[in-house]
Order: structure tokens, then C-alpha cells, then sequence
């Protein structure tokens, strides 16, 4: 998970120009930024994962695949850029801040994308 993380951000770093929001659809848009910042906060609050089933299923009601937000996908720049963005925005937050933002956001009963973050067994 961390390599896929330094992975985007390289990406994202060394590609200057980012596709156009306006060149893609809000919907995967909206679906490659809460890949991105639910992959931070699963990074950031160790008692935290990924829920990869309902990833997927986000991901594919978007018409995503993995592969697209590899960094050399076809929105590999737009998720390395969201992923900057998340850990440029909880840089400096107490772990408790960030893993109860994670939780209001994509946890169970999450606002966002509920069950998307799970608790670790």
C-alpha cells in the first residue's frame, strides 16, 4: 500500500499537467478522489483498511478498472493529484482528528461512501 502511494505521488509529481476535470466525467472524478483520500486514511489510521470489496464496486459503478488510477492509467495523474491533496490537507492533524475524519467520512455509517474504510480485525 505505501508503495502504491509513493508510487502515485511520483507520478503525480513528475507529470506537471493534469487532465482537465472538464475532460472526464464528474462521476469518476468524484470516485478517483475518494479512492484517493480513503487510501490516505487507510494509510494514516492503522486500527483502519480499505474495504476492498466496496472499492471495486465504486470503482466500477464509475466504469473504472485498477489499472486506470495506476499511475501510468488513464487517470493515474488525476489520483496521484488527489492523493497529494490528501496528504498535503492532513499534514500536521493528531492521528485521532484524521482517523475520526475517516470515519465520519467512510466508516460504517460513513457520509461519503459508507463502508468503504472497516475497522482491521
Amino acid at each position: 500500500m505505501k508503495g502504491k502511494i509513493k508510487l502515485a505521488l511520483f507520478g503525480a509529481w513528475a507529470v506537471a499537467l493534469i487532465a482537465p476535470a472538464s475532460a472526464q466525467s464528474s462521476k469518476v472524478v468524484n470516485v478517483v478522489k475518494m479512492a484517493a483520500w480513503a487510501q490516505v486514511f487507510a494509510e494514516k489510521c492503522p486500527r483502519l483498511e480499505l474495504n476492498w470489496t466496496r472499492y471495486g464496486a465504486i470503482m466500477s459503478v464509475a466504469g473504472l478498472r485498477p489499472e486506470d488510477i495506476e499511475p501510468t492509467g488513464k487517470h493515474g495523474k488525476l489520483h496521484g493529484a488527489f492523493i497529494a491533496e490528501a496528504l498535503n490537507e492532513t499534514k500536521g492533524s493528531s492521528d485521532s482528528v484524521v482517523c475520526a475524519t475517516a470515519l465520519t467520512l467512510y466508516g460504517r455509517n460513513g457520509r461519503n461512501v459508507p463502508g468503504l474504510l472497516a475497522p482491521k480485525d
